[in-house]
């Protein structure tokens, strides 16, 4: 819709943990690249997690990162297929996260229009070339280095959590 002016982003996990650091990690970098306005990430997830707290890792990972304390400690949010339609892209954590919803929908053509919307996390975080993010990538250990989007102090909170973000 051209009369919209900003970018909805869910997204999506199992456990009610990694979407939820993703959505607070896009939210601090909106912020920083005065982009609050237009990106409005969200998080849901699967498996019956959704209306319960987080835990008390995810809280203190968050808090460590400082991310935003009321989205970091607030209820969570189940994943509805209907949510396909209220957001612009879903980021998956995972290829069986993408499959499951794939395969929730019945219509073969609505199948393909979805799942260019339905992409993975890994799609944005690889050393490709062809990546948008592979500016600030660093290719020597495949580590993600934020220093050119984040304050050094955050990035610095950051770097104990690397390898699970690239788990």
């Amino acid at each position: 819709d051209a009369t919209r002016f900003h970018f909805q982003i869910l997204f999506v996990d199992t456990n009610n943990s990694m979407g939820r650091i993703a959505e607070g990690l896009l939210g601090r970098i909106a912020e920083y690249n005065d982009a609050m306005f237009v990106l409005f990430p969200s998080s849901a997830t699967l498996n019956g997690y959704g209306d319960a707290t987080p835990s008390e890792e995810t809280n203190r990972m968050c808090s460590e990162l400082n991310l935003c304390p009321i989205r970091s400690t607030d209820l969570g949010t189940s994943f509805s297929i209907d949510d396909l339609d209220e957001y612009d892209l879903v980021i998956v954590i995972n290829d069986d996260i993408r499959s499951f919803i794939l395969r929730s929908i019945d219509d073969d053509k609505d199948q393909r229009y979805y799942s260019s919307k339905v992409r993975l996390l890994s799609d944005f975080l690889n050393t490709d070339n062809n990546n948008i993010l592979s500016p600030i990538m660093e290719e020597n250990d495949n580590k993600l280095v934020l220093d050119n989007i984040l304050e050094y102090d955050l990035l610095e909170r950051i770097k104990p959590y690397q390898d699970y973000i690239h788990n």
